[in-house]
């Protein structure tokens, strides 16, 4: 029998400080009944709030579950009380629902009845320049709020009705039985966890990061949705006007131990092993550069959705050009050009491919969830292509990154590096495609009748460092290793001395030598480095290394362009990556030496330049830019198997 018109559902650890206000709010806007789950809190919520559990207006369900136990706890709340409410909504204690045509949430509630759901627009709101936690209740500290056409405010919190709902999918979305689903506030269907933001009828007000201090005390927390802890430069990243003051504060909080946090303190570098390369004045014409892509990528219409050449690849280089700038503008873009993708992908469902197809796209979704540009419910997202995947893969004949195994290879890596997804078969495909790659490898490759190709894009190069991924994450490892042994020796036995700087051919036979990413010297050093990451072989370490240095006296290339694939900006990057690894100063020179010939390139033929992908074009060259100035180590290149 329904009791409740409407309920409040919260998972919470530690939040003693802020919970009456945050109960005492929704009670006064017609929040009828409370449940709260306590995720381990050193004070019990049920000593907290036991005024509110005598007066009948609330549950406090004791939650131990050590890993993610939000969905959990949210599904468990759907379960126990769907006959009892007509409407829950899921939100945190730092979240306040804001009624600005109504008084009561009933009277809100009553105006979509029909639907299964009403999504409303998070207002996220900073620090507003405190640094220690103020006096005063949240409401009245933080009246600072990121603009509302920010990125981070098309995010949703949804009031749904039990009796039309599935299950929980996220911390923001729900799944609906046929027939229904949620609205914004304007009646517009809501598929995702995002919607245009609107607040004319209600919305969610996020205290998000509130002062350093309790931000402090939040990433020290842990949170209850990943395993994940957040970082320390998040605060920065929400925080754009208190910048200035980063060093002074964190000097001051320096052995900052918090309420939550161990003795040693928080680790506030987000990645000490990766260096800018420039600073002052080249940091800043590096910039420069970017704002001239950025102009440039937005006088073209890139039809291709694909992440080697298309709008997938754009879409990379604008989510991370705005995590860069704290300019929310490109956040906007990147989310616009990747709600395009998602609407058309039914254009390219007879391509599988990596470089053009649904792999990319799919790894695309993988990438942007994992490192917190989107919401991370791919499991929903990406459903269909796992079924689509099942059955296709072993009609093949080649192996390639761009069209062959290695291609759903790398489809299935993406997937199962994400904590949330757990897929026995994918991991039974990839033990498959390790066996498959064994049997690619060519036994008497001198007496071949057709030259075998030594590339990344279409050869054997790629299959190395795939092969360090699927060790990686733990899968057959004895096997692949002794795949991987197979393939570095067989690389290395086309090393031929045709002069001092450039010995590796791009073909097993009558090949040609050059300086790019995708052949040839610096190729064969990238890939030798992460098979030796991975074995702890000294040999190949040292081998990548002399490569590398002999080819730092190579200063000019045929055709020279700025893109990754052939380009200058692929060499640029592949020394940067070498030089953080092994930190020899001709490494360091030898990439800014080709970073200022891209720049020079840009300049020069701007009005030729009409190539916008990730491995041929403005996006890729854009990236590689970024890298160069950046403190944070990248993870884009995953995509181009450099990391």
């Amino acid at each position: 029998m329904i009791k409740y018109n409407n309920i409040i559902c919260c998972i919470a650890k530690d939040e003693t400080p802020y919970l009456k206000e945050w109960v005492e709010y929704h009670l006064k806007i017609g929040v009828q009944y409370f449940v709260i789950y306590d995720n381990n809190s050193i004070i019990p919520i049920k000593e907290t709030l036991a005024e509110y559990i005598r007066n009948g207006i609330m549950n406090v369900v004791d939650c131990p579950i050590a890993s993610r136990p939000q969905l959990k706890a949210y599904n468990h709340c759907l379960f126990h009380m769907c006959e009892k409410t007509q409407w829950i909504i899921y939100i945190d204690v730092d979240e306040f629902i804001i009624l600005n045509k109504h008084n009561r949430i009933s009277d809100l509630l009553i105006e979509y009845d029909s639907f299964g759901g009403l999504s409303l627009n998070w207002k996220l709101y900073n620090a507003g320049g405190h640094v220690t936690t103020p006096a005063q209740p949240v409401m009245e500290a933080y009246i600072e709020y990121l603009p509302l056409t920010s990125a981070v405010n098309k995010h949703v919190k949804t009031f749904l009705q039990p009796r039309y709902t599935l299950t929980i999918a996220n911390s923001h979305q729900a799944m609906y039985i046929d027939g229904y689903y949620a609205v914004n506030e304007n009646y517009r269907h809501i598929s995702y966890a995002f919607s245009d933001f609107s607040d004319e009828v209600a919305h969610i007000n996020h205290y998000y990061t509130k002062s350093y201090e309790e931000w402090l005390n939040k990433v020290a927390k842990g949170r209850v949705d990943f395993d994940q802890k957040r970082k320390e430069q998040e605060f920065w990243d929400y925080n754009p006007k208190m910048i200035h003051l980063k060093d002074a504060i964190r000097e001051k909080f320096k052995s900052f131990t918090g309420k939550f946090a161990t003795p040693s303190g928080l680790d506030i570098q987000s990645n000490p092993k990766w260096s800018s390369l420039l600073a002052g004045i080249e940091k800043q014409k590096v910039k420069g550069c970017l704002k001239q892509i950025e102009m440039m990528l937005s006088k073209y219409d890139v039809k291709s959705l694909g992440l080697y050449r298309g709008q997938s690849g754009i879409s990379i280089f604008l989510f991370n050009l705005g995590k860069l700038t704290n300019d929310p503008t490109y956040d906007d873009w990147a989310n616009e050009v990747l709600e395009s993708i998602i609407i058309s992908i039914r254009s390219v469902f007879a391509d599988y491919s990596f470089a053009n197809g649904l792999c990319g796209i799919g790894w695309l979704i993988e990438y942007l969830a994992q490192n917190q540009f989107i919401e991370n419910n791919t499991n929903e997202i990406l459903s269909d292509l796992d079924d689509l995947f099942k059955d296709s893969i072993f009609n093949l004949l080649d192996f390639s990154l761009t069209n062959g195994l290695l291609s759903y290879g790398m489809y299935f890596l993406s997937r199962l590096t994400n904590p949330e997804n757990f897929n026995a078969e994918q991991k039974k495909l990839l033990v498959q495609i390790v066996n498959y790659l064994e049997c690619f490898l060519p036994n008497n490759v001198q007496d071949a009748d057709e030259p075998e190709n030594l590339t990344m894009l279409h050869g054997y190069l790629a299959v190395i460092p795939f092969l360090c991924k699927v060790y990686q994450i733990n899968i057959n490892r004895y096997k692949v290793l002794c795949v991987l042994d197979k393939y570095v020796k067989f690389i290395l036995s086309f090393e031929r001395p045709r002069n001092a700087s450039l010995c590796f051919p791009n073909k097993t036979q009558d090949g040609t030598y050059s300086l790019q990413w995708n052949c040839g010297d610096l190729a064969v050093a990238n890939t030798l480095l992460q098979a030796a990451k991975i074995t702890k072989n000294k040999e190949w370490e040292d081998k990548a290394l002399e490569i590398s240095l002999r080819t730092t006296l190579v200063k000019e290339i045929e055709n020279p362009n700025t893109s990754i694939i052939t380009g200058t900006a692929g060499i640029a990057h592949l020394y940067n990556r070498f030089y953080q690894h092994y930190h020899i100063p001709e490494l360091k020179e030898a990439s800014v030496y080709w970073l200022n010939k891209t720049m020079e390139i840009l300049e020069n033929q701007k009005e030729k330049i009409t190539e916008c992908g990730l491995i041929n074009g403005l996006a890729g060259t854009g990236l590689v830019l970024m890298s160069v100035i950046s403190e944070t180590e990248p993870i884009w290149d995953s995509a181009l198997l450099i990391d």
